[in-house]
């Protein structure tokens, strides 16, 4: 039978310091990453409008829970998260933002090319 070997307790400590500054630390984003959240920004914002626009020719505004400016702000609101789930979502996504990523990543990967030079 082996002994047990001892465990250094400041070895155990000095991990887990170093792992709790890991997750205080702000994550650093690549200009990559900030694209990609633009691109979905620019989505949601389509899609925002485009459910904007598709409510207000659609929706017959008589009716017995119609009206007022709470109801204009509720819809507001709502379109707007709308735009931002179909943004992140790839399965519903229009691919808007996926098109604008692929077609601006060869600019920003150049631009980062020059900025090493």
């Amino acid at each position: 039978m082996e002994p047990i070997s001892t465990v250094n307790t400041k070895d155990i400590n000095a991990q887990n310091t170093i792992a709790d500054l890991n997750k205080l630390s702000p994550k650093v984003q690549t200009d990559e990453e900030k694209l990609w959240e633009a691109a979905q920004g620019f989505e949601a914002i389509f899609v925002t409008k485009l459910m904007e626009q598709m409510g207000s020719s659609s929706m017959n505004e008589s009716g017995f829970l119609s009206g007022g400016r709470g109801e204009k702000m509720f819809k507001s609101m709502f379109y707007q998260e709308i735009g931002k789930e179909v943004s992140k979502n790839p399965e519903h996504s229009f691919g808007l933002a996926k098109a604008i990523y692929e077609q601006l990543k060869p600019t920003v990967c150049v631009q980062n090319v020059e900025k090493e030079i």
